[in-house]
């Protein structure tokens, strides 16, 4: 007899965390399901995890080729699945026991293909709420919403209507941006009205997979163990301040300006899936290089890329309590370093602020433009022979963060810290 719902968990080499994604699903209101746990070639001890559980509805299988993104063991996963549902759970997030159940109940009842449970994506250990999905106006889910894949649940016939994953490689779009958009479009979107998702996005968990880390996910499963109940009025209260406003929602990123799989590339590198820049692509300073964040694989230590004329592209800091840039630039001499910012929000940013170069704070000063701006300069030291990446690491921190609809500034819910428009390299006086 076929399940209601194939619970589909694509992983890769992070097998702490999995045991916590599994153990959120094992804790479901909703018991009839099969767990398709895709490894995309995994070498560590994924499968060990997965049947320590000694649970015949949890089913392994590893791809013996790795797709470097969850396309590949979704589509897997999908082509095994048995259940008239489809959910989708990120080896690192939690859904509470009530998921399941209360997704397809909205879906059902609303006549969608596809439900939808709030989320709460959790900043770096620290910071508190990033963001959320799932939670939309009157008007419902809009095209520019998006809840990633461990808030969606679809009617396994939606596939044959919009068809698979699509390889990340030939997308400009993030994959989960891209299906979601797919599925909204196809048969609408109902949501659950309630968070039932905790995300740790590696995104804002700089060199995730190398760290592997899974605190922050055993330290929730302790919570709704001990006091379940006090979890969810938590998160009932959170819900109702997202409701009102309180917090940014998850919207599709910008992606016409980026070419296929470059917002895959960057998603990796971030992560510490593979190297930022190869050796080939490190230059050595000879006359002043100047880069805009545009064009640098910062992810989500920063918000996305926005315009003021007539400075162009910058983005600002806040996600994160450091927001790192890399650039292609070979760090074995001194060097001189201009930030351009255009602007802040916290009051004190400018007594707060620090400048690190490999790590290492540096000193720095900081001097009004005529144009209303401020210029962030520092020289920068050569890096230690063999200590950290062969190329320039700097980063913006002390800054703090604030959300300007709370300071009186204007309706902007993300919390901010200061606006870069570009970052400038040259070789140092008298190097």
């Amino acid at each position: 007899m076929s399940p209601r719902v194939s619970v589909i968990i694509a992983t890769y080499n992070w097998s702490s965390a999995l045991r916590c994604a599994l153990t959120s699903v094992l804790a479901q209101s909703e018991q009839d399901f099969e767990v398709l746990v895709v490894g995309d070639a995994c070498t560590d001890d994924s499968a060990q995890v997965v049947a320590a559980f000694a649970d015949p509805r949890l089913k392994w299988t590893n791809l013996a080729e790795n797709c470097g993104s969850q396309w590949g063991p979704n589509n897997h996963g999908l082509a095994a699945a048995r259940g008239a549902w489809i959910a989708y759970l990120g080896h690192d997030d939690l859904w509470t026991p009530d998921h399941l159940a209360s997704v397809i109940a909205a879906a059902e009842a609303a006549g969608t293909e596809t439900g939808v449970g709030g989320i709460v994506l959790h900043g770096p250990p620290g910071k508190g709420v990033a963001s959320v999905a799932g939670v939309f106006g009157p008007e419902g889910c809009q095209d520019d919403d998006f809840v990633p894949p461990s808030g969606m649940v679809h009617r396994r016939a939606l596939i044959d209507q919009i068809g698979a994953w699509r390889n990340a490689m030939e997308l400009a779009a993030p994959v989960d941006n891209e299906f979601f958009a797919r599925a909204r479009a196809a048969g609408g979107v109902a949501a659950n009205g309630a968070f039932t998702v905790f995300k740790f996005t590696a995104a804002m968990r700089r060199n995730a997979y190398q760290a592997r880390a899974c605190a922050e996910q055993e330290a929730a499963l302790a919570r709704l163990a001990a006091d379940a109940a006090g979890v969810r009025a938590e998160l009932a209260t959170l819900y109702g301040q997202a409701a009102a406003g309180a917090f940014m929602r998850e919207k599709m990123r910008p992606n016409a300006h980026l070419a296929p799989g470059q917002a895959h590339r960057w998603n990796r590198q971030f992560k510490g899936v593979e190297p930022r820049y190869a050796p080939d692509d490190i230059r050595e300073v000879a006359a002043p290089l100047r880069f805009s964040l545009e064009a640098q694989p910062v992810n989500r230590e920063w918000w996305p890329d926005e315009r003021m004329e007539p400075f162009g592209p910058f983005r600002w800091t806040g996600p994160t309590a450091r927001s790192v840039i890399e650039l292609p630039v070979a760090p074995d001499r001194p060097l001189a370093l201009r930030v351009h910012i255009l602007g802040a929000v916290p009051p004190r940013w400018r007594e707060t602020i620090s400048l690190e170069v490999h790590g290492r704070t540096v000193p720095h000063a900081l001097s009004a433009t005529d144009r209303g701006t401020w210029l962030l300069t520092a020289d920068a030291p050569p890096r230690p022979a063999g200590e950290g990446p062969g190329y320039l690491q700097l980063a913006i921190a002390g800054v703090g963060d604030a959300r300007p609809a709370e300071v009186g500034l204007h309706k902007d819910t993300r919390r901010l810290g200061v606006a870069v428009a570009w970052v400038e390299v040259a070789p140092a006086p008298g190097a």
